[in-house]
């Protein structure tokens, strides 16, 4: 309610949008999550974090090469955890 509420009354706030994703990621809304971390790339397409939580909700709907692009593109963009997590686990190649 709250991150729909920020939303409301400042709808370019990317931040905004990855805090709704990541709720709807716990409890397993991916689908609804990708949106959420999808429109805060397009407001602020240099936020590793959306690419970050995006690029986990595609793998965790079974889209693996969307999600390990998602994170390389975040890992360029500082923020390597999931990328690393993903390498370890074989799921996601770097070349």
């Amino acid at each position: 309610k709250d991150c729909n509420r920020v939303i409301e009354l400042k709808p370019k706030y990317a931040e905004a949008y990855i805090n709704r994703g990541t709720a709807y990621a716990r409890l397993g809304q991916y689908s609804q999550a990708v949106r959420d971390y999808s429109k805060a790339v397009e407001l602020n397409p240099k936020l590793g974090l959306a690419y970050n939580n995006r690029g986990i909700a595609y793998i965790m709907l079974g889209k693996k090469q969307a999600g390990c692009e998602d994170l390389k593109k975040a890992c360029l963009l500082g923020k390597c955890r999931g990328l690393e997590f993903f390498k370890e686990k074989g799921l996601c190649i770097v070349q």
